[in-house]
């Protein structure tokens, strides 16, 4: 039995360079809400309605385009 958490999981089952990508997103994400957990134990297919929408409301304000706004639903997710 493994004592990975879920993100832990979902991020090494990834290529390399697809688990970078991935990485940054999530520690954008981080950011964004400001979670201080570490990325590795974040339960991120917890986060509330209101985060998510917040979330969304971030990216749609930075000027994220619709792909980079899907792939970071995308991993929240795993």
């Amino acid at each position: 039995m493994s004592n990975y958490t879920p993100t832990e999981c979902y991020l090494n089952n990834l290529a390399p360079t697809g688990r970078k990508a991935v990485i940054s997103l999530l520690k954008s994400v981080k950011g964004t809400l400001l979670l201080n957990e570490k990325l590795a134990v974040l339960l991120l297919y917890k986060l509330s309605f209101e985060q998510l929408s917040t979330l969304k409301q971030s990216l749609v304000l930075n000027n994220k385009s619709a792909i980079i706004i899907q792939l970071t639903f995308q991993s929240l997710e795993p």
